[in-house]
């Protein structure tokens, strides 16, 4: 018989909670007007990603149940891997479960709701390392707690996970339990945790490298360690491949090998029948082609370095100098995953939801440095803004996108004839008011802020916010109460605007 939770346990448990993010009774107010405003952001806001992502996974899991597919063990129809396939295919089982006995039309409030639940339940386990890692980093309890609220309440932390919901929470969460593996020197599970990362989105192992880099000199060693990194990758393809000539034994069926995509081809749309490996390698192609964009002349004339590996390789080669046993050893493995993000994010453009990744080492790495806390939330503010409004200008069908009240409990408030394609949405309103004009002055202060991180949080900088504990405690509720406003506007704003025509 399962045991029943009984009230003591579930006092404990709130308890608990209480102890491990509570610091005083206005502390406290922030975090229940936090949770209500991500609550409506939760239930309200809608981006489809999520929902096509969870509808694939549904489908796969009917064919088991309709015909016996095993599709649902692994397969290449999506540029995701192994590790997400089958913590999603797990998530999605209840609906279909539900479904067997109850017949309701699958895309609906409570399932869009409950797909979009499953990165809200993988934010939390995130949180929750972070705590873990925090110990390890020896910041102190009432940092973490303060760390935690910041965190929870930054915009580009709280619209990835409870807006967007697409997955890049999963591998971040599972990146912090490689890192809490690294730092207690488990190599085993450093290694694991970070192939688990690594299948998930391949952009992993650019914070996989570093860590390698700074625990392994040896060169043998090296590319031991980076090629067991990338096995669960590999690996998960050859998978691929005996769960197809599996399903061909059970069911005579082959899993779908092609997909029909249009090109342009001479100024004409073309239907095109494309294999299901190559529509998933145009898909790497098109981000690889987007990561090494920014570039500048080099070495000879005529070609060509990009930004972003002449700065990852820099951090690398500076990873492998730096000594194992030296006392600012922790402060350098945070600080060489917070950096090899920034310098990702700033120089790849990728999707603007995928950012989520960066933030958890960010704020590790500044409360590990207390002395400079006042100057690196200023920072991180800045950037978090301004990256926010290039992405909401550059990316407009994402963050106030005409799609954002669809589906879920505010859609009601659509008139008729909305266009859920082509507008109102946020950036429009901005681009009325010239905002455009100024983009190239945003982006640049983006930069310089970007910059500046990296600079003032190297450990041979020196940097001191001269602030007693009366400060820094008023300075917390300060940024804390701001970035909560910002959440609520930026929310409102969200809604107004959508739901006009």
């Amino acid at each position: 018989m399962m045991k029943k939770l009984k009230k003591p346990d579930i006092k404990k448990h709130i308890a608990g909670i209480k102890a491990d993010l509570i610091i005083d009774r206005f502390n406290s107010i922030e975090w229940i007007v936090l949770a209500c405003i991500l609550f409506l952001v939760l239930v309200t806001l809608f981006y489809g990603d999520n929902l096509g992502m969870f509808l694939t996974y549904y489908w796969n899991n009917e064919s088991f149940f309709t015909t016996g597919d095993i599709g649902f063990l692994g397969n290449n129809r999506l540029p995701y891997g192994i590790v997400q396939q089958w913590f999603c295919v797990l998530w999605t089982l209840p609906v279909n479960l539900v479904s067997r006995f109850v017949d309701f039309e699958i895309a609906n409030v409570v399932t869009v709701i409950w797909f979009k639940l499953s990165m809200v339940f993988v934010f939390t386990l995130c949180m929750s390392e972070m705590i873990k890692v925090g110990k390890q980093l020896e910041i102190t309890e009432e940092r973490i707690k303060w760390m935690i609220l910041l965190f929870c309440s930054t915009i580009l932390v709280a619209l990835p996970v409870f807006h967007i919901a697409q997955s890049d929470i999963l591998y971040t969460y599972i990146s912090l339990l490689g890192i809490r593996s690294f730092l207690e020197k488990d190599t085993k599970k450093f290694i694991l945790f970070f192939a688990m990362a690594v299948s998930c989105k391949a952009i992993a192992v650019l914070v996989f490298i570093p860590l390698v880099l700074l625990r392994e000199k040896r060169i043998l060693y090296i590319l031991r360690d980076s090629v067991l990194g990338a096995s669960v990758f590999v690996l998960e393809r050859v998978w691929y491949r005996i769960v197809d000539k599996l399903n061909i034994l059970l069911t005579g069926n082959h899993m779908m090998e092609s997909l029909t995509v249009t090109r342009v081809v001479d100024g004409n749309e073309v239907a095109v029948e494309r294999s299901m490996d190559q529509v998933n390698i145009d898909f790497f192609s098109h981000f690889y082609h987007k990561v090494l964009y920014f570039e500048f002349p080099a070495i000879r004339k005529g070609y060509t370095a990009a930004v972003l590996v002449v700065l990852l390789v820099l951090l690398y080669i500076w990873c492998y100098v730096q000594k194992k046993d030296s006392i600012d050893w922790k402060h350098n493995c945070i600080y060489a995953v917070a950096v090899a993000w920034l310098i990702f994010f700033i120089n790849a453009s990728p999707s603007p939801y995928w950012i989520v990744t960066m933030f958890p080492t960010w704020f590790l790495l500044m409360f590990m440095q207390p002395e400079r806390l006042k100057t690196n939330l200023l920072l991180e503010n800045a950037f978090t803004l301004t990256m926010f409004l290039v992405y909401v200008v550059n990316t407009d069908w994402v963050y106030g996108g005409p799609g954002n009240l669809d589906y879920l409990l505010l859609k009601g408030l659509l008139k008729e004839g909305h266009d859920s394609v082509n507008g109102p949405y946020v950036a429009r309103y901005l681009n009325n008011l010239g905002i455009e004009s100024v983009m190239n002055v945003i982006t640049a202060i983006c930069l310089a802020v970007s910059i500046g991180l990296m600079v003032i949080n190297h450990r041979k900088v020196t940097v001191s916010d001269e602030m007693t504990a009366d400060d820094e405690r008023k300075i917390m509720h300060g940024f804390s109460v701001w970035q909560i406003s910002v959440l609520a506007i930026w929310y409102v704003i969200n809604v107004w605007v959508v739901q006009r025509w």
